[in-house]
């Protein structure tokens, strides 16, 4: 009933208000990506960060070039006459939330937090996140992780890159607020990338190698990445988030592919071969 009334509270936001979505005083961007089947409803997600206690400094939401050729729903409209930014870029999946807003920055400045496009996201969403980067800028910090297991008596002194990860469902969730490196960081609750990881994945972002090995994961991509790099995961509080979703969004095709039918898996074994094989694994102690 709850997510019931906040679509309509955020309807009628966006109907009237006039209030910024931003603020240039800020010192973190969001990003998120939207497609067809919930253009009309990725309003509410928008409203929900602007309505938080902490502005981003720039919104940012993503939409493949098609978008050029179709009408902009009149919400979204309102939205970017309010500071939101309406940018085109090549269909990458669900890796557009974050890689244009990646390789449109000579350097990155401030951290970047990614959304999804179907949760109404509560009003301390992101000043949670920003805090905890105070506390510690060389951490990915999450709403929601889970605990990467490995087969077998694991190394203690090893990255779990350099292992064999056990089957992505049976990870359980995180918690704890200590950081690992075996924390895997879950996009859809929100997640805090620091500066250094950013300009990192720059150069790994210039390539198409993330549809070969990560086509339909920008989760694995991301995580696998921030490991081999030896940055650790913390979550924010000492329980997995489950924010609300906005009705009639469903699950995502991407949730029913990576997750139910197992292709998580299959992507996270890509990933973890082709980085296996890469000279100067971090080996950081979880």
């Amino acid at each position: 009933m709850k997510r019931y009334f906040l679509m309509l509270w955020f309807w009628l936001a966006n109907k009237g208000s006039r209030r910024s979505v931003v603020n240039a005083n800020s010192s973190v961007v969001v990003s998120l990506t939207s497609y067809d089947p919930r253009i009309t409803r990725v309003f509410a997600t928008i409203e929900s960060i602007a309505a938080g206690r902490l502005k981003p400094k720039r919104l940012l939401l993503w939409l493949d070039d098609s978008f050029k050729h179709k009408p902009i729903p009149e919400s979204l409209r309102r939205l970017e006459q309010r500071g939101l930014e309406i940018l085109f870029c090549s269909d990458d999946g669900p890796h557009k939330k974050y890689r244009p807003y990646v390789l449109s920055q000579v350097k990155h400045l401030v951290p970047l937090v990614t959304a999804d496009d179907d949760v109404l996201y509560p009003n301390a969403w992101l000043d949670e996140l920003v805090m905890s980067h105070l506390k510690d800028p060389e951490v990915i910090y999450c709403h929601r992780a889970r605990v990467v297991q490995i087969k077998g008596t694991p190394s203690a002194d090893q990255n779990w890159l350099s292992e064999e990860p056990n089957a992505y469902r049976s990870w359980p969730a995180c918690k704890t607020v200590e950081p690992s490196l075996r924390h895997f960081s879950i996009g859809v609750s929100g997640v805090l990338y620091p500066l250094s990881f950013l300009n990192q994945l720059q150069s790994v972002s210039a390539s198409d190698l993330f549809k070969e090995l990560t086509p339909k994961a920008d989760d694995v991509w991301l995580n696998c990445w921030g490991s081999y790099w030896g940055y650790k995961k913390q979550q924010v509080a000492p329980f997995a988030a489950q924010f609300l979703q906005i009705p009639l969004s469903g699950r995502s095709a991407l949730h029913r592919h990576n997750v139910v039918k197992g292709e998580n898996d299959t992507q996270i074994q890509a990933m973890v071969s082709y980085l296996s094989g890469l000279p100067g694994i971090n080996r950081t102690t979880p």
